[in-house]
C-alpha cells in the first residue's frame, strides 16, 4: 500500500485502482440492496450501463458508477437511506453545506477524495454518483432555453469550484465565471432550482440533471425509462432500463466496439485515501 503525507505531514494511505473499483463495489451493492428491499427502480448509467452490458462489470480504466433514477424514485431513495442509515456510507445530496455538485453521491465513509485542481468537499469519498432524470417542457423552445441556461450554469458551477489563476480557464468558465461575479450569481444553487421548476407531470422528453454531451444526445424519449430489466454487474443482479441499446447508440454510437488504447483512460482526475482512525 502507498502512502502519501498531506501539508500537515500526516500520513494518509493513497487507494490502489483495485482498492477503488473493490470499495465501489461494496457501495453499489448497499445502493442495490436498499432500491430492491424498498422497489425503487433505477439504471446503471452512462459508462457503467456499457460496463454492465459489455463487460458485465466496471469498464477496466473506469473509476466510478454512475445510476440514474426519475425524481419519484430517487426522492423514494433518499427517504430510504435517511430511515435506515449505514454507518458505513453516506449521502452527499445537492444543497448541503460545503457539497458543490447539484446532484447527489453516495461515497465510502472510511473514504476521502481530493479532486486534482478543486477546492476541498467535506466528507468526500470514493463514490457512486446518483443522476436524476427529468420531465422536460414539451415545448421544443422552452427545452433549448432550459438547457442554455445550464449549461450556461454548469460552467459557473465548475469555475466556482476550481483552484489557480483565472488564466488556468476555458473560456465558457471564464465568461461564466465573470457573468457570476458581476450579479452575485451562486451557480449551483440556480441550477438546482431550474431542475426543480421542471414539470412533475410525465412529458415526451427527459434528460438528467448532469448532461454532459449535446443536446440531440442528451434529451431522451421518456418511454425508454418506463420498463427495467436485470442485469449482471460485478457479480451483483442489479437493473437497468429495457431499452439500453437504443439509449447507448444515440449517445456513444457503436458502444460494444472498445475505443482505442489511447482512449482508455479515466475522464477523472483524482486521489483516493484510506481515512485514518479519527478523521
Amino acid at each position: 500500500m502507498k502512502e502519501s503525507p498531506d501539508s500537515n505531514n500526516k500520513k494518509k494511505r493513497l487507494m490502489s485502482d483495485d482498492d477503488i473499483k473493490n470499495k465501489l463495489v461494496e457501495i453499489f451493492r448497499y445502493f442495490n440492496d436498499v432500491c430492491r428491499k424498498h422497489d425503487i427502480k433505477y439504471s446503471l448509467d452512462g459508462g457503467s450501463l456499457i460496463g454492465a452490458i459489455r463487460h458485465k462489470g466496471i469498464i477496466p480504466w473506469d473509476d466510478d458508477i454512475d445510476v440514474g433514477l426519475n425524481r419519484k424514485e430517487y426522492l423514494k431513495l433518499v427517504e430510504a437511506i435517511k430511515k435506515e442509515p449505514n454507518e458505513n456510507f453516506k449521502l452527499l445530496l445537492p444543497g448541503n453545506q460545503g457539497y458543490p455538485y447539484p446532484f447527489a453521491k453516495l461515497v465510502a465513509a472510511d473514504t476521502a477524495v481530493e479532486e486534482v485542481g478543486f477546492k476541498r468537499i467535506p466528507d468526500y469519498g470514493v463514490f457512486l454518483d446518483i443522476f436524476v432524470y427529468h420531465n422536460l417542457p414539451n415545448n421544443p423552445i422552452r427545452r433549448i432555453v432550459f438547457w442554455q441556461h445550464i449549461r450556461f450554469l454548469k460552467n459557473g458551477i465548475w469555475a466556482q469550484r476550481k483552484n489557480g489563476p483565472f488564466s488556468s480557464f476555458y473560456g465558457q468558465a471564464k465568461v461564466a465565471y465573470l457573468i457570476s461575479r458581476i450579479f452575485h450569481i451562486n451557480c449551483v444553487k440556480s441550477y438546482i432550482k431550474k431542475y426543480e421548476k421542471l414539470p412533475d407531470k410525465p412529458t415526451k422528453k427527459m434528460c438528467h440533471n448532469w448532461p454532459g454531451y449535446s443536446r440531440k444526445k442528451e434529451f431522451q424519449n421518456s418511454k425508454n425509462f418506463n420498463e427495467y430489466i436485470d442485469v449482471e454487474f460485478e457479480g451483483i443482479k442489479a437493473m437497468a432500463i429495457k431499452n439500453y441499446d437504443s439509449v447507448l447508440k444515440r449517445m456513444y454510437g457503436n458502444y460494444m466496439e472498445l475505443p482505442p488504447k489511447e482512449k482508455r483512460v479515466s475522464n477523472h482526475n483524482f486521489k483516493a485515501y484510506y481515512k485514518s482512525k479519527g478523521e
